[in-house]
């Protein structure tokens, strides 16, 4: 497991060169998944960005896997283990640091429901890239 960024901005406070009204800039979460699959190692890596009414929010974080032979798998049995294991195993840890990046600055953090399967499948494109339904 790894994070690469955690990120909140507080939307109100000291004016720091720009406008300062505390506007709300709430809009859906993003997710974005990316696959790093070589010879013998998996790479997960998840990054989501969320607008809440009082801040916005980034975390991108990881998870790796090491294989002890040569791994060679199906494009469909590769998606299907990212959506019952990988990103299992990375959403409480991105729910966790979402809230607490939000509690440092003083803000309501969005609360990440239960992860519900059946509608956050993550599909692949031929290219490594992932696309949530």
């Amino acid at each position: 497991m790894q994070f690469y960024e955690i990120h909140a901005r507080l939307n109100a406070g000291f004016a720091d060169g720009g406008d300062d009204t505390g506007a709300a800039t709430e809009g859906p979460q993003k997710w974005d998944l990316q696959l790093q699959l070589r010879e013998t190692d998996l790479g997960v890596r998840c990054r989501l960005d969320v607008g809440a009414p009082d801040a916005n929010y980034v975390v991108d974080a990881a998870i790796f896997y090491d294989f002890d032979e040569s791994l060679k798998i199906e494009p469909a049995a590769l998606e299907e283990f990212v959506n019952r294991a990988a990103f299992i195993a990375l959403y409480p840890f991105v729910r966790e640091a979402l809230h607490s990046a939000g509690r440092k600055i003083g803000a309501q953090a969005p609360l990440l429901g239960m992860l519900d399967l059946a509608e956050n499948r993550v599909e692949f494109n031929f290219d490594g890239t992932g696309q949530q339904n």
